[in-house]
């Protein structure tokens, strides 16, 4: 069964906010094998939280064939991309040539966009990218689901006044053995 290669290059945050994307297109495509190509430090917890069975670092060499006007050369890529029924890749692809590589590897259906957002808009990073895929907000619905009233008036536990607290500093020091 061919899968889907997500490719999300960036910052280690980049990466992990691209977690919740994958578990929805874990549920919305049961079944699918999910390759991840991303920042170096999230592969393993990519792997550990079951969001992709594959992980593979962006900075390997041999993703620098996606940008090369000669195409994908390398047999264990070709192999990878052959397994590829769908490509995601968030990031900048002015020229067309990522699109153009990974389609002539025999990929059926990609989607390339940006990273982020354009300038301006105010949109969760998360629900920006389900929506780049035609998934449905992630992030904006929990929020609203879990939006909080304000209580009338705030409370203190023990009798204890908030005047009577210092922050940032502890409340008992262990060489006095009392409270501060």
């Amino acid at each position: 069964m061919k899968g889907i290669l997500v490719i999300r290059p960036g910052a280690i945050g980049d990466a992990l906010l691209t977690f919740p994307v994958l578990k929805a297109l874990r549920e919305q495509y049961d079944g699918m094998r999910i390759t991840l190509v991303s920042n170096t430090q999230v592969l393993p917890l990519a792997q550990a939280f079951g969001v992709a069975e594959q992980a593979f670092d962006f900075q390997g060499i041999q993703w620098s064939e996606l940008f090369s006007s000669s195409g994908i050369r390398t047999s264990s890529m070709r192999d990878l991309l052959e397994q590829t029924e769908l490509a995601i890749c968030w990031m900048r692809d002015p020229d067309g040539i990522i699109e153009h590589n990974l389609k002539m590897s025999g990929i059926e259906h990609s989607i390339i966009a940006p990273g982020r957002p354009s300038t301006g808009e105010r949109l969760h990073i998360v629900d920006y990218l389900a929506r780049t895929i035609g998934l449905p907000d992630i992030v904006t619905p929990f929020i609203e689901r879990n939006r909080r009233q304000p209580k009338e008036s705030p409370s203190t536990s023990v009798g204890a006044r908030v005047d009577d607290v210092r922050l940032g500093g502890p409340l008992w020091s262990p060489a006095s053995s009392k409270m501060m």
